[in-house]
């Protein structure tokens, strides 16, 4: 604690991932969400603020888990010194996933059939060549929520985004 406060440290972000217990050993966190929370409560208690990122619509999620993880994020962030980020899954090169997808050697066309890249950073849309270079340099390929190619949730990839938005809303006006 004194190592925090000599170095005048004013946050710290946390990848919690999950609200869901179950979730969190799937993905080999190694942690539970009561001990999320318990490191969430310590570290207001001693004047720092924590950021907690979380990733909703795991393959194997169904709606009730991925409302137990806003819901546990909401309810931190009304107790403690907390703000939390919630994200859609999203498969990325050199996860397991995108090997069963694509393979362990993928054509370019099959790549490019996967790519989806937002970011208001990149303000240029006509330069997809440069923006896929720039992805492929860092290695942030996402999957299509495409339903003829591959949906890595069995929850529609819309409602997800709907859970989402609902969580930011609920977190920003209440």
């Amino acid at each position: 604690m004194d190592i925090l406060n000599q170095t005048d440290c004013k946050g710290i972000g946390l990848g919690l991932e999950s609200g869901n217990d179950a979730t969190l050993k799937l993905i080999g966190k190694g942690f539970t969400t009561f001990e999320s929370e318990k490191a969430i409560r310590n570290l207001s208690n001693i004047g720092i603020k924590s950021y907690g990122y979380f990733i909703v619509g795991f393959p194997w999620e169904d709606e009730n888990q991925i409302r137990q993880t806003l819901d546990f994020a909401y309810n931190l962030s009304r107790k403690y010194s907390f703000k939390a980020g919630v994200v859609p899954y999203k498969v990325y090169p050199g996860s397991k996933d995108f090997r069963k997808i694509v393979g362990e050697n993928p054509s370019r066309g099959k790549i490019d059939k996967l790519i989806r890249f937002k970011s208001a950073a990149l303000t240029h849309p006509n330069d997809s060549a440069e923006i896929r270079e720039f992805l492929k340099g860092r290695e942030r390929y996402t999957v299509l929520h495409d339903p003829e190619y591959y949906n890595p949730s069995t929850i529609d990839p819309q409602k997800i985004v709907w859970y989402i938005r609902e969580f930011y809303l609920r977190s920003r006006f209440s």
